[in-house]
């Protein structure tokens, strides 16, 4: 448990197009703390192509971390880099009654600072193999969508609905 008050930023821009069954999305977000001994930030960027029934998906991360959190040596309140870059693919393999499900692997690539690579390795490599199921989605799932109203106060009243009447396939 960490004592003290922590202040947390975030910012993050997504970008989706889909043509068809196929889509891109790309996502990029960075995120800072800031405590009384310090700031820590992180980042990660993320895209996704998915043509047919293949998706291939690719991620990079990097984080400030408090290395003693990982050690048991003296190191203080010293902050190290650490980065992780994911490549991976999923192959659709169901669709039942609404359900989606896919097979999928992936691999990361770790880049670990020097006081961790007692523990972690040179060069740390993590392989993934996964089943994804999305459960059916009642309403459609929410492509092309827009959030950039803003939601009411609770005491106000909600302005209309300006999808009323539309539907999404």
């Amino acid at each position: 448990m960490e004592h003290g008050d922590v202040t947390r930023t975030t910012a993050s821009a997504a970008w989706f197009k889909k043509t068809g069954e196929d889509l891109t999305a790309v996502i990029a977000a960075y995120g800072q703390n800031n405590k009384q001994n310090g700031t820590q930030h992180s980042f990660l960027a993320e895209a996704t192509r998915r043509a047919g029934v293949n998706s291939l998906f690719g991620r990079l991360e990097a984080h400030q971390v408090e290395t003693a959190t990982f050690t048991l040596g003296p190191r203080g309140d010293a902050l190290d880099r650490v980065f992780a870059f994911t490549l991976g693919g999923v192959r659709e393999v169901l669709r039942w009654r609404g359900f989606e499900g896919g097979i999928g692997a992936g691999v990361t690539f770790y880049g670990v600072p020097e006081p961790l690579k007692s523990t972690h390795g040179e060069h740390p490599v993590s392989f993934q193999l996964f089943f994804r199921l999305r459960p059916p989605a009642p309403m459609g799932r929410m492509w092309n969508m827009r959030m950039s109203q803003p939601m009411p106060m609770f005491h106000e009243t909600p302005p209309a609905d300006p999808h009323a009447g539309h539907h999404m396939n």
